[in-house]
């Protein structure tokens, strides 16, 4: 940490080392890490997991978003989708995947891949066809998906759903958001 102060492993490592201090180290690790720097989304999620209580560990997720410094859209995506897998196992009949879709109506986060892929995976594990299909749709309209997605679409659409007219369609629209060398 003398020859680099922001770095966020040697952080992590020295939290653990001083395991009656941890959470200490950790609250001084976030306030001295610049986040152009480095990705302090990992000392938050290691802050949440620090602390002892299921409300404590949601005021360090408040926090961290209400801090608001972070690198990039993927590092603040990091800590949403922590907060989101602490809802869904730890807090009874919490609304975790509402919590992300009001993520990705915000600007900054709206955009982030991250965000996105947590939500299909989400949606997809629950058994929710409407919304796994509605998830997709929003990925095809807003440009922002990947031939990947494309491909997993057309899986979903002829295996899940039975379609084959459906999967031709979302071949269709991948060929029209792609062109020629990766259609």
């Amino acid at each position: 940490l003398r020859q680099n102060s922001h770095s966020v492993p040697d952080w992590i490592k020295r939290s653990q080392l001083m395991p009656q201090q941890r959470i200490a180290v950790l609250e001084e690790a976030i306030k001295t890490v610049n986040p152009t720097k480095s990705l302090v989304s990992q000392l938050w999620i290691e802050l949440a997991t620090a602390v002892s209580s299921p409300k404590e560990t949601e005021q360090v997720y408040q926090t961290a978003l209400e801090d608001g410094r972070f690198a990039n859209e993927e590092d603040l995506a990091a800590v949403l989708i922590a907060q989101a897998q602490f809802l869904r196992d730890s807090v009874p009949n919490s609304d975790y995947l509402e919590f992300i879709y009001s993520a990705l109506r915000k600007p900054f986060t709206g955009k982030c891949l991250k965000l996105w892929n947590f939500l299909l995976d989400e949606e997809e594990g629950r058994g929710a066809n409407a919304a796994c299909q509605a998830v997709y749709d929003r990925l095809l309209q807003g440009k922002l998906a990947q031939p990947q997605h494309i491909i997993n679409y057309a899986l979903f659409c002829e295996l899940v759903q039975g379609d084959l007219e459906a999967a031709f369609r979302v071949y269709e629209r991948g060929i029209g958001l792609f062109g020629f060398p990766v259609a």
